[in-house]
C-alpha cells in the first residue's frame, strides 16, 4: 500500500486498525465492569494496559514504517519499481519500525504500566525489553523477507493495472516515489 499509494493512504489504513484496537480496549473494559466473575477477571483484568501499550506502539511504528518506506523509495533512482528497490524499502523500514514497535510496547506494557493499579502486573527489566525488542524485530524481518515477494507481485499487478490511479493523481500528482 505504501509503495503504490504513499504514506497518507497507508496511514489511513493504520487509523482504521487503531480504531479497531481501541474498540477492543473498550469492550474488554466494559465487560470487566459488567460481568464480575473470577474466571473472566483473570482474563480481562489489566488487559487495558496491554491493549493501550499495543495501540501506542502501533501508532508510532506505523508512521515510522510508512514514512521510512517513502523516504528510502525517494532516494532510489535506479529502477525504483524493481525488486531490489521494493526489498530495500520493505526490509529497512520493517526492521527499524519493528524495533520501535517492540520496544515501545514492551517498555509500556511491562515497565511503565505495571506501576499503575489495575494494569497487567508483569514487570520486566530494561535489558529484557531491549533484548526482546531486537529478537522480535529480527524474526519479523525474516517474515518480511519470506512474504515480500507476494507483496511485490501484488504491487506490480496494481501498478500495471492502474489500480488507484484516481487516488494517485489526486493525492500524489508528482508521483508516490519521486514526488
Amino acid at each position: 500500500v505504501t509503495k503504490q499509494f504513499g504514506a497518507r493512504a497507508a496511514n489511513s489504513l493504520s487509523i482504521v486498525a487503531i480504531c479497531a484496537n481501541l474498540l477492543c480496549c473498550l469492550v474488554c473494559f466494559v465487560v470487566s465492569l459488567v460481568f464480575r466473575a473470577p474466571a473472566l477477571d483473570m482474563i480481562l483484568d489489566g488487559q487495558w494496559s496491554i491493549l493501550l501499550a499495543s495501540t501506542i506502539a502501533y501508532v508510532v511504528s506505523a508512521l515510522s514504517n510508512n514514512y521510512t518506506n517513502i523516504f528510502i523509495g525517494r532516494r532510489i533512482t535506479h529502477n525504483p519499481d524493481g525488486k531490489a528497490s521494493f526489498a530495500a524499502r520493505a526490509y529497512i523500514s520493517t526492521f527499524l519500525s519493528q524495533i520501535l514497535d517492540n520496544f515501545i510496547f514492551i517498555f509500556l506494557a511491562f515497565i511503565v504500566f505495571p506501576r499503575i493499579p489495575g494494569a497487567f502486573p508483569v514487570r520486566w527489566t530494561l535489558r529484557q525489553c531491549i533484548g526482546c525488542s531486537l529478537t522480535c524485530a529480527v524474526i519479523e524481518l525474516v517474515s518480511e523477507i519470506i512474504f515480500s515477494p507476494i507483496g511485490f507481485h501484488v504491487s506490480e499487478k496494481w501498478r500495471k493495472r492502474g489500480v488507484g490511479k484516481a487516488y494517485i493523481e489526486t493525492y500524489c500528482p508528482n508521483g508516490v516515489l519521486r514526488g
